[in-house]
């Protein structure tokens, strides 16, 4: 196991190769198996009434762009699974005085233990390392100022890396409305195509071609809809959990310090 996450943190890439195969195999078995045998059917009932068939899911979806924006929009869920971390334990340490606020005798090397041991049960949190930072750049400065600044530092970085991580995600949302705008394209070309047999009377070549360009475009844009909220949402809400880091550090930990800071002063004084 151990063997495995030094592997993936060294070639952090394998996750998401391995979620668009998931996707890939996961959509076209739902094709091979649902969508493309509903399709044969219902295109035979239409040719044997002399109609066009109607706008069901399986009609809306049978094309290949259809198929294609599917596949990216799995992947793109897979790839927000893994960039976003969906329990708020920063909060729940923050709620549990962790660094021990409410504690009259507390030191620096207490602190520090603290946060080592809430490190080291306490995995992907962005409070621990903001707080060491910190706590290591007071020690070192004993200045309240370069400690918060530290420790603000870290937590834009952590911002940064966030971002840097979603460029993956930001292309899909863009490909996606894309290959809808590809299939509306490709569905028009067909339809002028068979322009000739809509002037003899037959409609159903032409209704066929326009079906492929609109339906792209219909898939394309909803699931682009829907993966841009969701998107959003865990974004505000990673942001949300930074905010409050930020708040905890520049607030109740800079206290803390400077009680200790003074603590530490009024007994030099008295001895």
């Amino acid at each position: 196991m151990n063997k495995l996450k030094k592997i993936i943190q060294n070639y952090p890439f394998i996750p998401d190769i391995i979620g668009l195969a998931i996707s890939i195999f996961s959509v076209h078995l739902i094709y091979v198996l649902f969508i493309d045998p509903s399709v044969v059917e219902i295109e035979e009932i239409s040719r044997a009434a002399g109609t066009v068939p109607e706008r069901t899911m399986p009609i809306i979806l049978k094309d290949l762009e259809q198929e294609l924006c599917l596949i990216l929009g799995f992947w793109c869920l897979c790839l927000l699974a893994t960039r976003y971390q969906f329990s708020d334990s920063d909060q729940l340490l923050i709620d549990i005085d962790f660094t021990g606020l409410n504690e009259t005798e507390v030191s620096l090397h207490t602190i520090k233990a603290k946060l080592k041991e809430a490190g080291d049960s306490v995995k992907e949190s962005t409070l621990i390392p903001a707080l060491k930072t910190s706590l290591d750049a007071y020690l070192v400065t004993e200045s309240l100022e370069s400690a918060r600044n530290a420790g603000l530092d870290y937590c834009y970085l952590r911002e940064e890396i966030i971002e840097s991580r979603l460029t993956t995600v930001k292309y899909i949302l863009w490909a996606i409305p894309s290959i809808g705008f590809l299939g509306t394209v490709r569905g028009i070309g067909e339809a002028l195509a068979r322009a000739d047999e809509a002037m003899q009377g037959d409609i159903s070549g032409v209704a066929s071609s326009l079906g492929v360009a609109f339906n792209s475009t219909f898939t394309a844009l909803f699931i682009s809809l829907f993966l841009t909220l969701v998107a959003n949402s865990l974004r505000g809400r990673e942001q949300e959990k930074i905010v409050k880091c930020k708040d905890f550090l520049s607030g109740d930990f800079l206290v803390q310090l400077k009680s200790i800071e003074l603590v530490g002063a009024s007994k030099k004084a008295t001895s």
